[in-house]
């Protein structure tokens, strides 16, 4: 055995004392053992049906034995239903409303919020709106409107500071029939 390392020899040593045989491995079982390991690769990547269905049985039998647990934060969906509308008004509520909910979810531990609503146009019920709507209004009154934030506004801080999803519309076109500009 000479012109081995020193390790080499080490770990023969070990491996007999622990009733491991090393074997000196010859080049033709090294092309064997890669062939073969190509081919299972191979088969792999080709994924048949009968090995799909065999990965799918051992994966259902180890979710069978082991079932992964349910997470400590599930999803939930706030929904605008007919009650929401009963106890809030018509919809569309002003933004204030929405900002609202948003807070409030927030506060709750939501880690995000997606909404399935398209906000298109700006909200008709903010305060500078409203003035604008009511002649009669004094010019102090008027002023005091006018200077709050709109509802845009407020619900834009609401939105700014969590991780929150709008819906959006698909359309190639902008209102009113006109093509969009791009």
């Amino acid at each position: 055995m000479a012109g081995r390392p020193a390790w080499s020899l080490r770990l023969r040593r070990v491996g007999r004392r622990a009733g491991l045989i090393l074997y000196q491995y010859s080049v033709i079982d090294r092309v064997l053992a890669v062939t073969l390991l190509l081919a299972m690769l191979g088969v792999r990547i080709w994924d048949p049906p009968p090995v799909e269905a065999l990965r799918l049985r051992v994966f259902d039998a180890y979710q069978s034995l082991a079932p992964r647990q349910s997470n400590a934060r599930p999803v939930a969906i706030a929904d605008i239903d007919e009650e929401s509308i009963a106890a809030f008004g018509q919809w569309p509520w002003p933004r204030t409303r929405m900002a609202e909910l948003v807070n409030k979810l927030k506060a709750l531990g939501a880690l995000a919020i997606g909404f399935d609503i398209v906000f298109a146009e700006p909200d008709r019920m903010s305060p500078a709106s409203i003035s604008k709507g009511l002649p009669q209004l004094d010019p102090q009154t008027r002023a005091t409107l006018e200077a709050l934030p709109s509802n845009d506004e407020v619900f834009a801080m609401a939105l700014r500071d969590g991780l929150v999803v709008l819906g959006e519309t698909a359309l190639g076109e902008a209102s009113g029939g006109r093509p969009a500009k791009p």
